[in-house]
């Protein structure tokens, strides 16, 4: 009497849970073959193909096509690169955050020797000795001290909108009171009647 086959594999997320199985593990049932050539089309990547599996194992592309159905290949590489690119992605995120780490390190060494260097010229300014400074440098200096002022004081606020009050005769209306108008030498301007 011959061995029946195999059951298909049935992907299931309660079946997977247990022992920490993910989808691209091997399934329970699936041939040494079936999964030798799974982990050779989920490793090819971008270039997966049925065809190309037959051919790096020396065998039919139907054989192939049969373990690719019966297996689940498509939802198993999926589940695959899906959790390739989150690893990735939080390789990266750790990496940007190192990076900016490093940067603040060196952008604060940076400004100890730049505070220093400015320390010194001011010693030579206070002597009343010459700075040596190129046209520009001088204006280099120039510039990133304006930047520096104008980041530190942030961008203007006033101006961009203006409040106007109109009082018509000596009635005062709700919600225009000293606290919301500005005066204007001591004293509210008012329209003739």
């Amino acid at each position: 009497m011959k061995n029946p086959a195999p059951q298909a594999a049935t992907l299931t997320t309660h079946s997977l849970d247990t022992n920490d199985r993910t989808l691209w593990d091997r399934l329970p049932g699936e041939s040494p073959r079936a999964w030798n050539a799974f982990v050779t089309f989920r490793d090819l990547a971008e270039r997966r193909t049925l065809k190309a599996v037959a051919e790096v194992l020396n065998c039919s592309v139907q054989n192939v096509h049969r373990w690719s159905d019966r297996w689940h290949w498509s939802e198993r590489t999926l589940a695959y690169d899906v959790h390739r690119d989150e690893v990735e992605r939080r390789e990266l995120a750790r990496g940007r955050l190192e990076m900016r780490r490093r940067h603040m390190r060196l952008g604060m060494q940076m400004q100890a020797i730049a505070a220093h260097a400015l320390r010194e010229l001011q010693a030579k300014v206070e002597q009343k000795l010459p700075l040596n400074l190129s046209p520009d440098e001088a204006r280099a200096l120039m510039q990133a001290g304006a930047r520096l002022e104008a980041d530190a004081i942030g961008p203007e606020r006033e101006g961009r909108y203006a409040h106007i009050v109109v009082n018509l005769g000596d009635h005062e209306y709700e919600g225009e009171g000293e606290e919301s108008t500005p005066e204007i030498e001591g004293e509210k301007k008012k329209l003739p009647n």
